[in-house]
């Protein structure tokens, strides 16, 4: 006799618990509990380089909708930002860096009401060391003394045997020493952009000719990535991170400025996740005459 069983014996989908619907709000508000799901515990966790195995675009909505929950580990304009986070989620993903340490790294500057993402001069730096073809790290030497101060970064690209410097080593010297490249005060006395100008020179010369050499030597590794100071010297400025509350427009904020893809995304998963739930509150009743009927 064979080990059958009948669908009557087997829990119907019905009545099985179905995962609450989340929503724009539970995202801002940090309610990571109600994102979490099981295909949120199938996805792989960590690829190399650190960060979330994705397979599919969802994955890549799914990692976005949990990290946008994560808080005081996001800077303000992120929190509860799924378009934002999306973005970020798939620049990490084509740099084989973490999102979150990406997210670290990011604020809001804008110009006469446009607003565009810029980035630390520590990130660049960084994708240098790790993304550029270089036999060694970055190397770096000064020379000069207060505003006379100048540094020369240096690496040899595999297969090559010289280094190659910036600034290079015929330019006019005089065009990079730090009274010339750092930034104007404002009104209250304080540089502008980093504060490592005034703090750390050194160390703030080292991060702004280690982001020239690569836009000199290798472009395609920060293409489209722009720093502080460079969109300062374009007539933006720091927009303000305070924090707002959960009220109106805020569909527009966690939206962010995702790529059209993001958002179409998003707004194909919404649709899809309410058809779904409509259509088993509609079968649910039907199941149970069918259950009452046997």
């Amino acid at each position: 006799m064979s080990d059958q069983s009948f669908p009557g014996d087997r829990p119907m989908e019905s009545d099985r618990p179905q995962p609450e619907r989340v929503t724009r709000r539970d995202l801002a508000e940090g309610n990571a509990e109600k994102v979490v799901n099981e295909r949120t515990e199938q996805v792989l966790m960590f690829k190399g380089g650190g960060g979330v195995n994705v397979a599919n675009l969802r994955d890549l909505i799914d990692e976005a909708k949990l990290l946008s929950t994560a808080g005081p580990m996001l800077p303000p304009w992120l929190q509860g930002n799924v378009g934002g986070m999306f973005g970020v989620c798939m620049k990490a993903h084509e740099l084989g860096i973490s999102a979150l340490t990406l997210a670290g790294w990011t604020y809001i500057v804008e110009n006469k009401g446009e607003k565009r993402v810029a980035y630390e001069s520590q990130f660049f730096h960084a994708i240098v060391e790790q993304r550029a073809p270089i036999t060694t790290r970055l190397n770096v030497e000064y020379e000069g003394e207060g505003d006379g101060r100048r540094c020369r970064v240096f690496a040899t690209f595999k297969g090559e045997r010289e280094p190659r410097y910036f600034p290079p080593k015929d330019s006019d010297p005089n065009q990079f020493t730090l009274g010339k490249l750092r930034p104007p005060r404002n009104e209250h006395g304080k540089v502008k952009g980093s504060p490592l100008w005034d703090l750390k020179p050194d160390l703030q010369l080292f991060y702004n000719m280690s982001r020239d050499w690569a836009r000199m030597y290798c472009p395609d590794i920060i293409g489209g990535m722009y720093g502080r100071d460079e969109m300062e010297d374009a007539g933006f400025v720091v927009a303000s991170e305070t924090a707002k509350d959960v009220s109106p427009r805020l569909a527009e904020r966690l939206r962010g400025s995702a790529p059209a893809i993001g958002q179409a995304a998003l707004s194909t998963l919404d649709a899809y996740t309410s058809e779904v739930s409509t259509k088993q509150k509609q079968k649910a009743p039907a199941d149970a005459a069918v259950s009452d009927d046997a």
